[in-house]
């Protein structure tokens, strides 16, 4: 067997696995054709890169996690923080857990209002000092 990469626009699409004897072969109306890889170290995956020039494949690109499912989002929160903003009577606590847990699906960590409340919850004593960076803070995926 032999292992090619699928390679579209510079990114490995796929990878394929075919008997010695078969070479893929793409129309070339799909801009898409196949590099053999089955000796390559390290192995390409799906998404690495291929530089047409050098004939190399490079990891791709880390993928920063900005947006999260506001369940991924209420996780981050440990008990005592989420006992402390369900129980205030604070106004803007209260209009922010409306905003967020009634009319959103995702946050966005890197939107002003998002920074701004998380902000607001550590300076005014719901979270710890220093959980604000810790909450905020944007996962490579």
């Amino acid at each position: 067997m032999r292992k090619w990469a699928e390679i579209y626009k510079g990114i490995v699409q796929a990878i394929h696995n075919m008997p010695d004897d078969l070479i893929p072969k793409f129309n070339p109306a799909s801009f898409r054709y196949c590099v053999e890889i089955t000796n390559s170290t390290p192995q390409p995956g799906q998404g690495w890169k291929w530089d047409l020039a050098t004939g190399e494949f490079s990891a791709p690109d880390p993928v920063y996690k900005t947006v999260l499912e506001v369940n991924e989002f209420w996780d981050r929160f440990t008990q005592a923080e989420k006992e402390a903003i369900v129980a205030s009577t604070n106004p803007k606590i209260k209009t922010y857990q409306y905003d967020v847990f009634n009319t959103r699906r995702t946050i966005n960590l890197e939107d002003a209002k998002t920074i701004g409340a998380i902000n607001y919850l550590e300076a005014n004593g719901f979270i710890a000092a220093g959980r604000a960076a810790e909450i905020l803070i944007v996962n490579i995926v």
